[in-house]
C-alpha cells in the first residue's frame, strides 16, 4: 500500500474534522459534508465534503473559494514531497497510524522521479513553442483567425533535430524515448499541452496540417504520467465542465472568453477523465456530425439516473462543424451566444429530439410514429422514478409537439409507464423482504418474520394507495382544466314533466340527482317516467337504468307496461310476466306494446 493509499483507506476516514478545523466553527450537517467559514471571506457558507476533502464557498458570485483539506492545513499550498510525507505522517500519529520510513522513501523517489519528468516535459514545451513563428504552424493558425500563441501553440520538429536538441541540452534521451516523446507521426504537426488539474504537464496532443489521417494525435498511456485528465483539466475552477471534443476547440473556448473547458479528444467522454473531474454539471458541445450527435446521447443515456444536470449546447452552423470552426468563420460572440442560459438544451430534451430524428426519416407516418413511440418508450423506461420529473417536464412535452399528440395522451404513456416501474419496484422489494422473512421464520425468529412481512405490507399498501387514481382529484386545476371542464358539461338535460305549471324537472348536468321516498311510493315509476321523457326529448340519446332492487327482467316489464292503456291485471307486472313464460309464440306477447299506445 502506497503512502497515498495509507492516506486515503486509514487515515482519512478518521480525522476529526471539528477538531482538525475548529478555527472555522464546522457544523456537521450530514454524514459527509461540515458547513463551516469561508477562510477567504470569513462568511459561515462554506462547505467541506469529507468524500473529496474538498472545501468550497457557497457563495458563487462573491466568494467561489475553493480549496482542499491538505492545502488548507499546509498554509494554503497543497504539500508536496517532503511535505507531503511529513504532513501524512503527522495527522497518522494523531490518529494512531504509524507510517514506517520505508512507505515514506518509496513515495520520495516517486515524487523525485515524477519531478525529474516534469522538468523534462517543460523543456520539450519550451521548445516546441520556441519553434512555432514563421513555421507551417503558425500559417495554419493565422489562416483560420487563431492568433499565433506561443502560450498555447507549439510545433513539432523532424525527430532528428528533437534528438540532437535534446543531447546539447544534456537531457536524458533514453528517458524521453521511455515517456513516447520521440514520435515520427508528430513531425510536422501542431502541438499543445495538456494539463492535470495540479497544472503540471501530462500529454501533448499534435494536429494534422495537410489533412493527413488521424487528424489528432496524443502520447500513448505511461503509468508515470496521469492521463485520466482531459485537456483543460488545469483550469477548472467550479463543479460545472463544458465538454468539447477537440483540442483546437479548448482553445477556441477559452479565446472566447469560456472557463471550465475541457476536451475529450474523440466523441466518447472518457468514463475515467469523467470520474477524475466528478463534476454535478456537464454542458455538452460535441461536434456537429453524426458521431458528435452519437457521442452525446451516449453520455446522457449512461447517466441518465446519475446525480448530474446535463445540458447540450447545439452548434448552429451548418458550415460548421465543431466549436473552432465557429470561432474561425464567426468570432468568438458567435461562440458565446449559444453557451448563453436560455439556449442551452436540457439533456433530456436532446434524447426526444435524437430519437425523433433518427426514427423520421423523409416524414412522419404511422410506422415512423409507432417506431419512435417505441424507442421513446424503452428509454423511459431505463429511466429511475426519482428522475421522471425531468422526463416530464423536458422529455415528453418535444414528444407531444413533434407526434401531435395531446397532453392527455402524453400523459397517459407516461404514467403507464411509471405505474409498471413501480410495479417492479415492487416486486424486486418483496422478493428480497420475502426472502429475508423466510430466512427469520427458518431460524425460529417467528416473531420478527411477522413483523417484517407486517411491515413490507403496510409499505406497499401505502404505495398503492399513493398510485389510486383518486389521488389526481387532489391536484389542483390549471385554467386550462377549468376551461376543458365546464366545455365539456352538457345543459341541463330536461325531463318533460313540470311541478305546476313553471317549474321543469331536470337532471343538472354534472351532477347526481336522487328520488328519496320510501318503499312503495313511486320511486322506480318516476325514474322510469323521466327516462322516457328525455328519451322523447332527445331520440339521438341512451339512458341507462341502473338497479340492484330488482332483475332486468322486472325493470324492463316495468318500462313495457308504459305501453299498455287497458288494466290488465294489478300494475299489469303478472299478466306481462305471464304473456312472456307461457306463451309460446312469443310475437304474440307484443301485441299490447305499440306506438300508439293502445290494444288492438
Amino acid at each position: 500500500m502506497t503512502l497515498v493509499d495509507i492516506y486515503e483507506n486509514e487515515v482519512k476516514p478518521r480525522i476529526d474534522y471539528s477538531s482538525e478545523l475548529s478555527d472555522l466553527s464546522p457544523i456537521k450537517t450530514a454524514p459527509d459534508r461540515y458547513k463551516l467559514l469561508c477562510p477567504n471571506c470569513g462568511k459561515k457558507e462554506a462547505f467541506l465534503y469529507t468524500n473529496t476533502g474538498i472545501i468550497e464557498c457557497n457563495r458563487k458570485n462573491n466568494c467561489s473559494y475553493r480549496t482542499s483539506f491538505l492545502a488548507y492545513k499546509n498554509g494554503g499550498d497543497y504539500p508536496r514531497g517532503q511535505d507531503y510525507v511529513k504532513a501524512i505522517k503527522g495527522m497518522g500519529e494523531r490518529y494512531g497510524i504509524v507510517i514506517d520510513s520505508e512507505k515514506s522513501h518509496e513515495f520520495i523517489k516517486r515524487y523525485e522521479k515524477k519531478q525529474s519528468d516534469q522538468q523534462i516535459l517543460t523543456k520539450l514545451w519550451d521548445y516546441f513553442r520556441s519553434i512555432l513563428p514563421n513555421s507551417r504552424g503558425a500559417q495554419y493558425l493565422e489562416s483560420r483567425n487563431f492568433p499565433v500563441d506561443q502560450k498555447r501553440f507549439g510545433m513539432y520538429p523532424k525527430t532528428e533535430e528533437l534528438k540532437r536538441w535534446i543531447n546539447e541540452q544534456k537531457i536524458d534521451l533514453n528517458r524521453c524515448q521511455n515517456l513516447g516523446l520521440i514520435r515520427g507521426d508528430f513531425e510536422g504537426r501542431l502541438v499543445g499541452d495538456w494539463k492535470t488539474k495540479d497544472n503540471e504537464i501530462c500529454n501533448f496532443w499534435a494536429r494534422s496540417l495537410d489533412g493527413k489521417e488521424p487528424k489528432y494525435l496524443r502520447l500513448k498511456g505511461h503509468a508515470e504520467l496521469r492521463q485520466d485528465y482531459p485537456q483543460g483539466s488545469e483550469s477548472i475552477k467550479s463543479d460545472q465542465i463544458i465538454w468539447v471534443e477537440g483540442h483546437l476547440d479548448v482553445v477556441a473556448s477559452n479565446l472566447s472568453g469560456l472557463s471550465n473547458v475541457v476536451g475529450c479528444g474523440t466523441a466518447t467522454v472518457p468514463d475515467k477523465a469523467f470520474q477524475t473531474l466528478k463534476p454535478k454539471e456537464v454542458i455538452l458541445c460535441l461536434d456537429n456530425d453524426q458521431a458528435g450527435q452519437d457521442g452525446t446521447y451516449r453520455f446522457i443515456e449512461k447517466h441518465r439516473n446519475d446525480d448530474l444536470r446535463v445540458f447540450v449546447a447545439k452548434i448552429p452552423y451548418d458550415d460548421c462543424k465543431d466549436l473552432a470552426d465557429v470561432y474561425e468563420k464567426y468570432g468568438k460572440e458567435a461562440v458565446q451566444e449559444f453557451f448563453q442560459e436560455e439556449k442551452l438544451i436540457h439533456g433530456m430534451t436532446f434524447i426526444a429530439d435524437h430519437i425523433l430524428q433518427k426514427s423520421k426519416g423523409d416524414e412522419w407516418n404511422s410506422y415512423t410514429k409507432e417506431q419512435a413511440l417505441s424507442e421513446l418508450i424503452t428509454f423511459h423506461e431505463k429511466v429511475a422514478v426519482k428522475n421522471s420529473w425531468k422526463l416530464t417536464e423536458f422529455f415528453w412535452t418535444r414528444v407531444s409537439e413533434a407526434l401531435e399528440l395531446s397532453t392527455e395522451e402524453v400523459n397517459e404513456i407516461a404514467e403507464s409507464i411509471e405505474s409498471k416501474k413501480k410495479k417492479e419496484q415492487i416486486q424486486e422489494q418483496a422478493k428480497k423482504e420475502l426472502n429475508s422473512a423466510l430466512n427469520l421464520f427458518k431460524e425460529g425468529n417467528v416473531d420478527e418474520g411477522a413483523k417484517l412481512v407486517e411491515t413490507f405490507n403496510s409499505e406497499v399498501q401505502g404505495q398503492l394507495t399513493s398510485e389510486n387514481t383518486l389521488q389526481e382529484l387532489l391536484k389542483p386545476s390549471s385554467e386550462e382544466d377549468v376551461i376543458k371542464e365546464f366545455q365539456g358539461l352538457s345543459d341541463n338535460v330536461d325531463t318533460g314533466y313540470k311541478i305546476s305549471e313553471d317549474i321543469a324537472i331536470q337532471f343538472p348536468a354534472g351532477a347526481i340527482s336522487a328520488i328519496v321516498a320510501p318503499t312503495g311510493h313511486g320511486k322506480t315509476r318516476a325514474l322510469i317516467n323521466f327516462s322516457l321523457g328525455v328519451l322523447e326529448k332527445n331520440p339521438d340519446k341512451s339512458v341507462y337504468f341502473f338497479t340492484y332492487e330488482e332483475n332486468k327482467s322486472a325493470i324492463t316489464s316495468l318500462f313495457l307496461n308504459t305501453y299498455i292503456n287497458e288494466e290488465l291485471s294489478k300494475n299489469n307486472r303478472r299478466s306481462i310476466k305471464h304473456y312472456f313464460k307461457n306463451i309460446e309464440d312469443k310475437e304474440e306477447a307484443f301485441k299490447y306494446f305499440i306506438n300508439g299506445k293502445t290494444i288492438p
